[in-house]
C-alpha cells in the first residue's frame, strides 16, 4: 500500500512525464489557429457510417500492429477494407492478422502481414523496395502511420547512431513519405499519427537530431523528435516536386491523444507506473481512438492533395506561429540533413549542425 507521500509524488510524476504528450494537445487547442477550411470533424463515425468509404479500399498501416496504429486497422476492416500490417515482428503481425479476421466484414476481405522496419535508413528503403515490387500488382488507396517507440535506455542509438524513437519518428517517415507515391494509388489518402509537438515552442536539437548526443529524459527525446517532425512534414509540403509527387496525395496529420497503448513499457518502475496512471485518469481507449482516425481520413472536409491537421479533438488546424518559427530556423538544415542520410545510406559522421 502506498503512503501518502508516495501517492503525492506519483501524481506528480504522472503530471511531468505525460506533459509532452498531453500538453501538445491542449496547447493546439489554445493557441493554434481553427482552420475554418476544415472545421470540426464530428461526430465519430460507426464503422457502419464508414463503410460506403472504406469497403474494398486496400489499406497499408505502418506500424499497425499495435496501439493506434492497430486501433485503425481495426476501424477500417470492421469498415469492409483490406489492410495490409507492416511490423517489425513476424509473430506479433500473425497475431494481430487473426484479431482482425474476427471483426472483418466480410470473410472474402484480404487482411496480411507484411515484414518491415522504418527503424534505420537501410531497413526503411528495404521496406520501400518490397512495397514498390508488390506495387506492380497492387497500389494502395489509404497510407497510415503510426509507428513510434519510446526511448530505448539500454539501447539509445539506432545503427545508423541516432536515438532510435528520432530514428522512426522522423528519418524513417521521412523516406516513407518522400517514397510514397512508388506504391500509392494517384489521390490516395494519407493518415500522420503522432503525439507531435507541433505547437511546442522548442528548438529542435540539432546534437541529439544528428546523434552527437543522446537525450537524457523522456521529455527531451519527446520534444526532439516530435518538433523535428512536423518540421519534416512542413518540408515535404514545400519542396513538392515531379519526384515525391506530394500534391497528389490527401494529407493530414493527427495528434491522437493520450490513448491506452501500455507502449510506454521499459521506462522503468517508477515511469511505468505513473504513466499507467495517467492512461486510466485520461486516456482512450485504442478501438475509440482509432474510429476517430478512421472519420478524420474518409472526411470530405479535408482539402484534396493539401497537408492538413486535425487535433485530438477533431478540429481543423492551421500551423502555429511557434511551428513556423522552427520552420524558417531549422527547415533547410534538416532537409538536407535528411537527404545525405539517405544518400550515405544512414552514416552520419559526416553530418554537421550548420
Amino acid at each position: 500500500m502506498l503512503s501518502l507521500k508516495q501517492l503525492a509524488i506519483l501524481a506528480v510524476a504522472v503530471a511531468v512525464l505525460w506533459r509532452p504528450i498531453v500538453m501538445p494537445a491542449f496547447i493546439w487547442a489554445v493557441t493554434a489557429p481553427y482552420d475554418p477550411t476544415i472545421g470540426t470533424i464530428l461526430p465519430v463515425l460507426t464503422p457502419a457510417e464508414l463503410a460506403p468509404f472504406y469497403k474494398n479500399k486496400r489499406a497499408l498501416v505502418v506500424g499497425g500492429t499495435r496501439g493506434t496504429g492497430f486501433g485503425t486497422a481495426q476501424a477500417l476492416v470492421k469498415a469492409g477494407a483490406h489492410v495490409t500490417l507492416v511490423g517489425r515482428r513476424e509473430s506479433t503481425g500473425q497475431h494481430a492478422v487473426t484479431q482482425l479476421q474476427q471483426v472483418a466484414a466480410t470473410p472474402e476481405q484480404q487482411i496480411q502481414f507484411q515484414q518491415g522496419d522504418i527503424g534505420s535508413v537501410r531497413s526503411t528503403l528495404e521496406l520501400i523496395k518490397t512495397l514498390q515490387y508488390k506495387a506492380e500488382d497492387t497500389r494502395y488507396d489509404l497510407f497510415i502511420v503510426s509507428a513510434g517507440i519510446f526511448p530505448d535506455w539500454k539501447e539509445l542509438r539506432n545503427e545508423d547512431g541516432l536515438e532510435k524513437s528520432y530514428g522512426i519518428a522522423v528519418v524513417g517517415r521521412f523516406l516513407l513519405y518522400k517514397h510514397m507515391h512508388r506504391f500509392l494509388k494517384p489521390q490516395a489518402r494519407v493518415l500522420n499519427i503522432l503525439a507531435s509537438g507541433m505547437y511546442v515552442p522548442w528548438n529542435i536539437d540539432k546534437e541529439m537530431a544528428i546523434g552527437k548526443k543522446l537525450p537524457t529524459n523522456l521529455a527531451k527525446a519527446m520534444i526532439n523528435f516530435s518538433t523535428a517532425h512536423e518540421v519534416m512534414l512542413v518540408g515535404l509540403d514545400q519542396r513538392d516536386d515531379e519526384e515525391t509527387m506530394m500534391s497528389t496525395f490527401t494529407r493530414v496529420s493527427t495528434h491522437p491523444g493520450v490513448v491506452e497503448t501500455q507502449l510506454h513499457a521499459g521506462q522503468g518502475w517508477f515511469l511505468d507506473t505513473a504513466m499507467r496512471l495517467g492512461e486510466q485518469i485520461i486516456a482512450t481507449s485504442v478501438e475509440d481512438c482509432g474510429l476517430m482516425q478512421a472519420s478524420i481520413l474518409a472526411s470530405d472536409q479535408l482539402p484534396p492533395g493539401k497537408l492538413s491537421y486535425v487535433d485530438a479533438f477533431g478540429m481543423g488546424r492551421l500551423r502555429s506561429a511557434a511551428l513556423q518559427q522552427q520552420v524558417e530556423e531549422h527547415l533547410d538544415w534538416l532537409w538536407y540533413t535528411l537527404l545525405r542520410l539517405e544518400q550515405s545510406n544512414g552514416r552520419t559522421k559526416n553530418q554537421s549542425t550548420e
